[in-house]
């Protein structure tokens, strides 16, 4: 579970991106294939996303997550 400061860290940089990339929320939405008001509350650091739904946009994004084990 994220910290209310890493949800708006994600969602900061989820709107950062959509913008550079010229996107309007549904057009992403509908690329991630979630509603386009998950993205908003996501986008507002509203709640945890799930790593499944943050691989999902970041695929429409043109980005891939990649997991580090620790060490």
């Amino acid at each position: 579970m994220n910290n209310p400061e890493e949800s708006k860290r994600i969602g900061e940089t989820i709107l950062s991106i959509r913008k550079e990339k010229n996107l309007t929320q549904a057009e992403l939405a509908k690329k991630a294939g979630v509603y386009r008001t998950h993205i908003l509350r996501i986008e507002k650091g509203m709640y945890d996303v799930r790593l499944s739904v943050l691989c999902a946009i970041a695929k429409a994004l043109g980005y891939r997550i990649e997991l580090k084990k620790k060490r």
